[in-house]
């Protein structure tokens, strides 16, 4: 796993002042930053376009944190805007798969929903839509009526009666099923009858509930951010699942503002700062490194200037080195 020592300060750019400060920093900064503030009213003085809640979202590398970028992205918007974004911007635009873990649940493309990027949602001419397919609604008792009566005796009474009415949005559903599943007490190894009687009630009331998400938890990629992220939130995002890139995300804050209208929903995130390109030394002569050889090393260990790569027999398996946690991977 490459790694980067976070004993030097990293420092980074605002988007709008271009000024440099250090990682610690730049939230407050881009908090007070006037350039930024004129930015927002300038926007704001636009009454034809709608308001909308927009997530200030802090990504970095979970084991390269001295790479990172602060962002700003409409909380409507889904996963995969936020997914294509950061291939642009880091990582790659084609071949590898990706995906985030939220509060314990990871989201993914699913089957025939991944596509390469870049490619437009297509609508065939003449094709019928079915409004129905659109409908949210989720009929709780329709679903529990296929489950085996162990399990749904063994639901209470209480959250029973909730579960069994139509849900008009699925994830205040899902809400639902997650705080009831936390509030499950596990218990120790059952003792007596009575013991063993709680415990088996227990068992297929969790188990109830975990199937019931599997049925309706959207895990897609498609899943808007507001659904599954607060402010203050920590969540994470891998890509690639054979030589993989860890990203760790946090929900910084969020404002009300104005959506610019764009073709494209990737064109909608906003960069709000982004990390210099660190100076990884030379481990030859100390001087600046330009390229490193591939692999999971440190970097600093297989870190070459140009001059000294032309002496080293395994120049063919150099890359560039590129402002990103991607780099050393192939």
């Amino acid at each position: 796993m490459t790694t980067l020592s976070t004993a030097r300060a990293s420092k980074g750019i605002c988007s709008f002042c271009n000024g440099e400060f250090e990682k610690g920093k730049m939230t407050q900064h881009l908090k007070y930053c006037k350039q930024r503030a004129a930015h927002i009213a300038a926007e704001a003085e636009d009454t034809t376009q709608q308001k909308a809640r927009l997530f200030h979202i802090i990504v970095e590398g979970k084991y390269n944190p001295r790479y990172w970028l602060h962002l700003e992205i409409p909380a409507s918007e889904s996963l995969s805007t936020l997914d294509d974004f950061l291939r642009r911007i880091w990582l790659e635009r084609y071949e590898h798969l990706s995906g985030f873990k939220i509060d314990g649940t990871s989201y993914s493309f699913e089957g025939d929903d991944y596509v390469f990027l870049g490619a437009e949602k297509v609508i065939v001419e003449g094709a019928q839509t079915d409004e129905s397919e659109f409908d949210d609604t989720v009929n709780g008792e329709e679903i529990l009526k296929d489950f085996p009566p162990e399990y749904v005796d063994a639901i209470p009474s209480e959250v029973l009666a909730e579960l069994k009415k139509s849900w008009s949005d699925e994830y205040d559903l899902v809400a639902f099923l997650k705080e009831k599943l936390k509030s499950i007490h596990r218990g120790g190894y059952p003792r007596t009858p009575e013991e063993e009687n709680e415990f088996r009630r227990r068992y297929f009331y969790r188990h109830a509930m975990e199937w019931l998400l599997d049925i309706v938890e959207d895990r897609s990629m498609h899943v808007p951010l507001e659904k599954v992220l607060k402010v203050g939130q920590k969540f994470f995002y891998q890509f690639d699942f054979g030589s993989t890139t860890h990203l760790t995300l946090k929900v910084a804050a969020e404002r009300e503002g104005i959506v610019q209208k764009k073709k494209r929903p990737v064109e909608l995130v906003e960069l709000l700062a982004r990390n210099m390109l660190p100076e990884i030394p030379c481990c030859n002569c100390g001087k600046p490194a330009t390229k490193i050889v591939y692999g999971y090393y440190p970097l600093e260990e297989n870190a070459y200037c140009a001059t000294c790569a032309e002496k080293v027999s395994d120049s063919e398996m150099m890359l560039p080195i590129i402002n990103s946690p991607r780099v050393g991977v192939l």
